[in-house]
């Protein structure tokens, strides 16, 4: 069994055949990293209009909330109101 190989002498040609063969490879990754790039654009375009969606749902929910402080004015003015004519009607009975 033979520990050490001798060193192999490259050409010319293993060299341009290896310079290619890399070449090819940063080729793919560079393939495929415009592949995730596009995915991402995807994601981030998802994103935009879920940011949307809740901007909306928040303008409709304050909207909903100040409707809601003036229900509850209204009802305690009409409340006061009826307080207000039952304990006249108490003091001119009296």
């Amino acid at each position: 069994m033979e520990i050490m190989t001798a060193r192999q002498s490259w050409s010319d040609g293993q060299i341009d055949s290896l310079d290619r063969k890399v070449d090819e490879g940063f080729r793919h990754i560079d393939e495929r990293f415009e592949q995730v790039d596009k995915r991402f654009e995807q994601v981030d375009k998802r994103f935009d209009r879920l940011e949307d969606a809740i901007g909306e749902l928040r303008r409709e929910m304050n909207a909903m909330q100040r409707a809601m402080v003036q229900l509850g004015a209204a009802i305690f003015a009409a409340l006061a109101g009826v307080v207000a004519t039952q304990l006249a009607l108490i003091m001119t009975q009296l």
